[in-house]
Formats: C-alpha cells, sequence, structure tokens
C-alpha cells in the first residue's frame, strides 16, 4: 500500500509540474499579445505561482514523511 502511495504522491508533484510549464509558456505567448494589458498574462501567471508553491509544499510533505518512518 506504501509503494502505491509514493506514486500517487510523485504523480501528482509530475502533474503540478506538468502544469506549471504549460502556464509558463501560455503566459509568455499572451505578453506578447497585449503586454501587461492582457489579463490572461495575469491568470496565467497565477497558475504558474500556484503550481510552484504546491511543487514546494508537496516535496517537503514527502520528505518529512520519509523521516518520520
Amino acid at each position: 500500500m506504501e509503494k502505491k502511495n509514493l506514486i500517487k504522491q510523485q504523480f501528482i508533484i509530475i502533474l503540478y509540474l506538468l502544469f506549471g510549464a504549460i502556464a509558463t509558456i501560455e503566459a509568455t505567448f499572451q505578453f506578447q499579445n497585449g503586454g501587461f494589458k492582457n489579463p490572461k498574462f495575469y491568470f496565467f501567471g497565477a497558475i504558474f505561482i500556484f503550481c510552484a508553491v504546491m511543487y514546494f509544499v508537496r516535496k517537503k510533505q514527502r520528505l518529512e514523511s520519509r523521516t518520520k518512518k
């Protein structure tokens, strides 16, 4: 059961990285289309920041759970 839980946690971390990368690419394209006046730029920027924060939070939780055992 523990192995499945670890695989699930790693899969979620990979998804955060994937969504963060996609959001960064889209934010770059939206910035080229309208600069700071484009609201989509801020939307994708917020998604990137959220994904980056969640990546480090989940990584910290995973490392803490390993050290407790």
